[in-house]
């Protein structure tokens, strides 16, 4: 969905048109409309008139960048636009998180002692008894004791980003637990001492390529 609308800093947008007389003002204003709008402001100067609903001056045209793309564009209202998107992302990826939140809080618990669940059907001598290495299923990815504690501080180190990840590691947690508890050991502390230039996901996805 196109977003309808931008952010308008009247402090910001007044000093950018100080020099600029009224005629230039409205043009600038129509041209960043034709930008929101389109993507871009049209490269033919009759085209850019017919926008501006008039002449568009040397003045006003300096306020629009030509790209790699041969299009013309003001570069502080793609800075909105990309905020505007990086925000609806986080805002889905919260919801996202969420919904896995709630769906695990629903997830059977067995309790801890010596109950003894009989789950339908099976014979008296095959019961299922509650203990530490009580499984939890998630993503359609069974773990047990270690498995599960390893993913849980996987799942804490990535945030968010373990929404799109958590296949791929627990998948790697029970294909290859040893690595996996010296991958997350490393990212926790890098964490810690502040050492990821990148992101956490990115870094913890390169100390796997990178331990043996």
């Amino acid at each position: 969905m196109k977003p309808p609308a931008f952010q308008f800093y009247p402090a910001d947008f007044l000093g950018g048109v100080a020099t600029m007389s009224q005629a230039e003002i409205g043009a600038y204003i129509l041209l960043l409309c034709e930008q929101w709008n389109h993507g871009s402001i049209p490269v033919q100067p009759d085209r850019q008139q017919n926008a501006a609903k008039g002449a568009v001056s040397d003045h006003v045209i300096a306020k629009f960048k030509r790209g790699a793309d041969g299009e013309f564009r003001n570069e502080r209202l793609e800075v909105e636009r990309q905020k505007q998107a990086d925000y609806r992302e986080k805002q889905r990826l919260k919801g996202v998180a969420s919904g896995i939140a709630r769906a695990y809080a629903r997830e059977p618990r067995f309790n801890h002692g010596s109950t003894t669940v009989q789950p339908s059907g099976q014979p008296k001598g095959n019961s299922l008894s509650s203990s530490s290495s009580t499984k939890l299923t998630k993503g359609g990815a069974a773990l047990t004791g270690e498995n599960k504690e390893l993913a849980d501080r996987f799942k804490k180190a990535l945030g968010l980003q373990w929404v799109n990840d958590a296949g791929k590691w627990i998948n790697r947690i029970k294909a290859e637990t040893d690595k996996a508890r010296r991958v997350v050991a490393e990212v926790e502390s890098a964490i810690k001492e502040k050492r990821i230039k990148k992101t956490i996901a990115q870094y913890a996805e390169q100390q796997w390529k990178d331990f043996k």
